[in-house]
């Protein structure tokens, strides 16, 4: 069990706006309330913004072999700038969301999720864009998903 205070930070209450500057504490991992005894390690942020990690919800970090071009890893765009979890804006297709686990997850540390391109593979296949929305890729599309929900939506 860690515990961490973080001193001189300006927080915004959302009540009313005003902005005051706080000591917080995390302890494994979680905010606490008031202070929780004596902290394994000090961070004084002097007088920077403290906020709850945010949300980004377009981006593009499913970097499959299939893409022309790499897309950005998520821990670029997620934890090391504050943003706690960010969801891929369609990148996996039908045909490539089983591997999202694989490539995203595995090797990144910030929370992601994705949406899932109704193309198949996603955005931009290797070799130009798929157009095929054919019956059976659609059901091959929903099955993949079914069976990948669990691991590409953690």
């Amino acid at each position: 069990m860690s515990t961490l205070q973080i001193t001189n930070g300006r927080v915004i209450d959302i009540e009313t706006g005003n902005i005051t500057k706080k000591t917080l504490y995390i302890k494994d991992g979680k905010f606490a309330q008031g202070k929780v005894g004596p902290a394994d390690e000090t961070l004084d942020v002097a007088d920077a913004f403290l906020a709850p990690g945010f949300i980004d919800l377009h981006t593009h970090v499913f970097n499959h072999p299939l893409f022309r071009h790499g897309r950005l890893a998520a821990d670029r765009i997620g934890v090391r700038q504050g943003v706690a979890c960010v969801v891929d804006a369609g990148s996996s297709g039908t045909s490539t969301i089983d591997a999202f686990p694989q490539f995203v997850h595995a090797t990144q540390t910030t929370k992601t999720y994705a949406f899932i391109n109704i193309g198949s593979p996603g955005l931009r296949f290797a070799h130009g864009f798929i157009r095929t929305r054919s019956r059976k890729t659609s059901q091959k599309g929903c099955r993949n998903f079914r069976e990948a929900a669990d691991a590409a939506y953690r």
